[in-house]
């Protein structure tokens, strides 16, 4: 995996992470730590989602695509975590 390719993926996971969140935080309003459920499904999203790009583009499974596979689902989670606080930070300070 190239790092081009890395960072394009990060990105599309990253939206749709948040926008799975989004939608989860709706369904289930009882939720009350959100980096949690953000985490979560920013591992099921990268990991998940490399390995859908690699059974659709055609890249055999390898010992390394698979570590590149979980490698991208924690850095989702990463990107989550960090983008949601930064978000809920960034609207507590409108508030005030």
């Amino acid at each position: 995996m190239t790092a081009q390719l890395f960072l394009i993926l990060l990105s599309i996971f990253s939206v749709a992470t948040s926008i799975t969140v989004e939608a989860l935080k709706r369904l289930f309003k009882k939720i009350k730590n959100y980096d949690v459920l953000a985490c979560i499904t920013a591992l099921i999203v990268g990991g998940g989602g490399t390995l859908v790009y690699y059974q659709l583009a055609g890249i055999t499974f390898t010992a390394n695509n698979v570590i590149y596979a979980i490698l991208m689902g924690f850095a989702s989670a990463l990107c989550a975590m960090v983008g949601y606080d930064k978000v809920v930070q960034a609207i507590e300070q409108f508030r005030k």
